[in-house]
């Protein structure tokens, strides 16, 4: 009985996943939205190892500055978690989502305002800051997205249906990374205009949200004014969370031993990330020798195009490789 009130949408779904009556459109919509935002991260991403491979700092090399930067991202993010738990105590769902991603996107442009002979000869760190911006933004703008599908999706309808769209996020990684290394080949988009065109994804994805917002709204009491303590006690609890999370870590040996090999995992790839990094800087500067580019600037968009191309088929196959390994 309940196959025949499904939708064209909801049966072609269920080749994918066990999808029942009703939750085509959602899903399709959320599948959609989580698409859009790993392509726009993709497309950020590559030009954020362009840009490192071009900022210099007296005294340290290109792959400490690297290092250093990957540092300082996961501290910056403590304090990112705070503000945000604060913000998403008072506003509502939607408008959450929006100004957030909206924020994001300003940040997009003031960026690509700053980038290195635009507008501005260069200004000192702009690419150390861009590349702890992007690192930020990409675990917030995906943590926010699966924040929002568990506040719409119940358990049990979480575990059928969020793999199928956690293939919409890995298939936008894909997107995005060969985009980038599409666009640079052929020439139609700049360099400098790539980081534009990742905010087109980002704008439509805050409409998508609205559209899945209006079809799960579920009914909540609003913070009023006479609940201001009741606001300050959540924003309190959300840092004292914080806390106690870490306290939790160092007191459970299971929990110690997960976080030592987690910690012990991030770095071994934070090192095979930043070796295959230099031989890359390397390998850019024999090619440049042999073209007879000895112009400094030159040799600089050289590095900085050659970079962000590589980044982009790189991050395309090793997006492709993991696509199809969790469509098995």
């Amino acid at each position: 009985m309940e196959a025949k009130q499904l939708t064209k949408i909801e049966r072609f779904l269920r080749i994918f996943t066990d999808v029942r009556s009703g939750e085509g459109k959602t899903a399709l919509l959320m599948f959609a939205n989580v698409f859009l935002i790993l392509l726009a991260y993709y497309c950020i991403k590559p030009i954020r190892e362009g840009w490192i491979s071009v900022s210099d700092i007296s005294g340290f090399t290109k792959m400490e500055i690297k290092a250093y930067s990957s540092f300082f991202q996961s501290i910056f993010l403590l304090f990112i978690v705070a503000w945000y738990s604060r913000l998403a105590s008072s506003l509502q769902r939607s408008a959450l989502i929006s100004r957030v991603t909206l924020f994001c996107i300003s940040n997009i442009v003031i960026f690509w305002f700053l980038q290195p002979d635009l507008f501005i000869k260069s200004l000192p760190y702009t690419g150390i800051i861009f590349y702890l911006w992007v690192g930020m933004f990409g675990v917030f703008i995906v943590a926010q997205f699966w924040t929002f599908c568990a506040d719409i999706y119940t358990e049990e309808r979480g575990k059928r249906l969020l793999p199928m769209i956690a293939i919409g996020a890995t298939s936008g990684a894909a997107a995005g990374s060969w985009l980038v290394a599409q666009l640079l080949e052929s020439g139609l988009v700049s360099i400098e205009n790539l980081l534009l065109v990742a905010t087109v994804p980002l704008f439509f994805s805050i409409g998508l949200s609205r559209m899945v917002d209006r079809r799960e709204y579920r009914a909540s009491v609003p913070v009023k004014e006479t609940d201001n303590g009741k606001s300050q006690k959540q924003e309190k609890e959300g840092l004292r969370f914080l806390l106690s999370g870490a306290k939790l870590v160092f007191v459970s040996r299971f929990l110690l031993a997960a976080a030592l090999v987690t910690l012990l995992g991030n770095w071994v790839n934070t090192n095979g990330e930043n070796l295959l990094f230099r031989v890359i800087e390397e390998t850019l500067t024999t090619q440049a020798t042999e073209q007879g580019i000895i112009n400094p600037a030159a040799i600089l968009a050289f590095t900085r195009s050659g970079t962000t191309q590589f980044y982009g088929n790189f991050f395309f196959w090793v997006n492709i490789v993991a696509l199809l390994l969790q469509s098995l």
